[in-house]
């Protein structure tokens, strides 16, 4: 029996393993053929020459387990790493508006699970550099929304402490769009309000020659620096201001007005000599 096993699987061995261990085989094949002589020289039982075989096939067994169980670990992190890598491009595209493309797809067609992985990879940066460059536009366009929104307020900017919607989950170029054109009202906005204080502060600036009143002063107790321009801080804009110029538009005018009427009633009227 011991001899039947070491004749097949000294006729087997170059057949059991693929076109990939061929040359394993090839250099398995003279050693058994050693092994048979040596056994015959030597004049190894049958028991031994069995219990021998017996003992390379379980450390043949051993080896390709342990090759096989190696194997099927690689083959399941691959796995793993592809299916981290599709979730978060399905998250990047969904977040970018560009779930629909098709250029943004592993290609499931590809021979090997390796090829797979480095598709997946290189269009996880490519997304990633997309994430990134969209996340400082939306960064810099909503900073000056919250600039401008501060000074029509009449806060400091980055006083606001209320929380942000999540737009870190929605990238889209629409919503960039939505960001934009609230951007241009605020900005069309400011411009007016601009426009408005500087006529107020000149109509009390000539007020103010006229009456000779205080300009700085007065000016001063609307809101400091609207009587120079300061390039360090922006001209007050805010609901307070404007009303409060308003105010004091209303009553220097009224003052002048006043004065006008005393100043009519105080002139004696011309003397009639005929």
């Amino acid at each position: 029996m011991g001899e039947v096993a070491a004749e097949l699987l000294y006729a087997m061995a170059p057949l059991a393993l693929s076109s990939g261990g061929a040359e394993v085989a090839g250099s398995c094949a003279p050693l058994l053929a050693e092994l048979r002589q040596l056994w015959g020289e030597i004049g190894k039982s049958r028991e031994e020459r069995e219990r021998m075989v017996h003992e390379l096939e379980a450390e043949c067994t051993r080896v390709y387990r342990r090759k096989v169980d190696e194997a099927t670990g690689e083959r399941a992190l691959l796995h793993q790493s592809l299916a981290a890598s599709e979730a978060e491009i399905a998250a990047l595209t969904a977040a970018l508006g560009a779930e629909n493309s098709t250029q943004f797809k592993v290609n499931k067609w590809t021979v090997s699970l390796n090829e797979r992985v480095s598709s997946a990879t290189a269009l996880l940066e490519e997304l990633r550099a997309m994430r990134a460059e969209r996340s400082k536009q939306f960064s810099d366009i909503r900073s000056e929304i919250e600039k401008i929104s501060a000074e029509i307020a009449g806060r400091s900017h980055g006083q606001d402490t209320s929380p942000r919607a999540g737009d870190g989950h929605d990238l889209t170029i629409r919503r960039l769009g939505e960001y934009r054109a609230r951007l241009s009202t605020l900005q069309k906005e400011k411009s007016e309000r601009l426009h408005k204080v500087l006529e107020h502060v000149t109509e009390v600036h000539s007020l103010c020659d006229v009456l000779g009143e205080d300009f700085i002063a007065i000016v001063n107790e609307v809101h400091p620096g609207l009587h120079e321009a300061d390039p360090g801080k922006p001209t007050s804009i805010s609901d307070t201001t404007l009303t409060r110029l308003s105010q004091v538009v209303a009553m220097l005018t009224s003052e002048k007005a006043k004065r006008a009427a005393m100043v009519h009633t105080s002139v004696p009227p011309p003397v009639n000599l005929n």
